[in-house]
This record gives structure tokens, sequence and C-alpha cells, in this order.
């Protein structure tokens, strides 16, 4: 963080330019520009704001603390056993650790609303029942939040949300079209801040900067890329599609 000489390393250190150009009263894409999401540059400013030294750190572990504790509930819907259930969350954060790098990523900070939505419609699939409002609203959000941050991270839902979707259909369940409507909503209560933010800030232009370097980017970004091949790239997109579907 700010109190180590190397703070500036890596992408740690440029998402925390970010903040502290938002705390210095600046805009993310107009003044300075990255291609990962608002959301990412909000929680840097809020972690220094509450202290240059350890307020990234505190949230880093509460953040965590939230995706463990769902990622435990997750297992008991299988019945894990109590012992067994802490042992797995070793497991993975000895894998979390090996990825980890300086931590602060935007993969890190998307953890706890991954891992909700994914206790949400695991329990839906596992134990039937029905979703409430609430907890559409919640999903939605969550899912805006990761938008906001690295939408590529949304991923992993997607094979979950088509099997939802799937079973809805497959027993004539028009209630589909409200559930949807519902996590609409709570994507909506995620962007209508964000725009507000950047239209406040830079009018029009702010807001179409955000979307460029939050999103369309992105697409420019993956066509320069290395050229892995035809049949390196058959394989390595052919698992990214396998990997949506259960």
């Amino acid at each position: 963080y700010l109190n180590n000489p190397f703070w500036w390393m890596g992408d740690s250190g440029i998402f925390q330019e970010f903040g502290l150009l938002l705390l210095n009263g600046g805009t993310p894409y107009v003044d300075i520009f990255d291609h990962k999401g608002p959301v990412l540059f909000f929680i840097q400013a809020l972690g220094l704001w509450i202290s240059r030294t350890w307020g990234l750190c505190l949230l880093q572990t509460i953040s965590l603390t939230a995706a463990l504790f769902f990622m435990k509930k997750i297992m008991s819907l299988f019945n894990v056993r109590e012992v067994v259930s802490y042992l797995l969350l070793l497991l993975v954060l000895f894998f979390l650790f090996s990825y980890y790098e300086r931590g602060n990523l935007c993969e890190e900070w998307c953890l706890p609303y991954l891992c909700y939505t994914f206790y949400i419609f695991t329990r839906y699939i596992v134990k039937g029942g029905r979703i409430s409002t609430g907890n559409y609203l919640i999903c939605g959000f969550c899912l805006g939040v990761i938008f906001f941050i690295r939408a590529n991270n949304a991923v992993p839902l997607m094979g979950l949300l088509l099997y939802f979707l799937y079973d809805k259909i497959k027993r004539k369940e028009l209630s589909v079209i409200t559930d949807i409507l519902k996590m609409i909503g709570g994507f909506i209560i995620v962007c209508i801040p964000i725009l507000l933010f950047y239209y406040n800030k830079a009018g029009v232009t702010g807001i179409e900067e955000m979307i460029y370097g939050t999103f369309l980017f992105n697409f420019d970004y993956v066509t320069k890329s290395i050229d892995l091949g035809t049949w390196k790239s058959i394989v390595y997109y052919s698992s990214i599609v396998a990997f949506s579907f259960p």
C-alpha cells in the first residue's frame, strides 16, 4: 500500500492511482485511463480515505471474510461435514494465495458477490423452494457490481443462471419474466449512481468515456492480444464455453 516504497508496482498500484485521483476531485477515464470498471476505483478511494496505510487491507479482510462465509453456506447445502468444510476452505485459501500476487485485484473484489449469487441459485437448485424478491434484487445488484469491476468475471455465474432459466421455462413458470425483471432492477441500482456521478463530473462525455473504458475498449484490447494460433484458440475458447455450462 502507500506506506510501501514499491506500492506503485503492478495492477494494484494502478488501481490505487485511481483512488487517489477520485480523492483529489478527478474523474477516472477522463483524466487518466484504465480499462477496469468504476466500482473498483470507488473501492480504492474508500480504502485510501479510511487510511492510506491500512484502509484497503481492512476492506479486503471484510470482502474475503464474506466470500468464505458464503462458500461455507454453499457447502452446507450438500451436507458437507463441519471439519471437511473448514479443510476445504483452507484449500481454497491455498489456491487463492497461489494467484494472489500482491492482492487488491479485481477478481478478489468480485468474490463475495459471486459467492452470494452462487449460494442463492445453488440453494434453489438443490433444495427447491422459491427465491424471494429481495434475493433477486440483491443478486442483480451483485451482478451489477461485478460488471462494473470487470465484466468477464461474471462468466462463472452464466452456467448457473442459464440452468435456472432453463428449469423455469421447462416447468412453464410464467414468473420467470418477473424474476428477470427483479434482477435487472438490482442491476440498475448499481448503474444509476455511476451514471449520475459521471454526468455530474463531465456530462455526457463523462458517461461515454466510462462506457468506453469499462466495456468497449476491452473488445479492441482482446483483438490486439497475442495470436495463439488456430488449434490453441479452439481449445482456449471452447474451454470457456464448456465452463459456462454445469
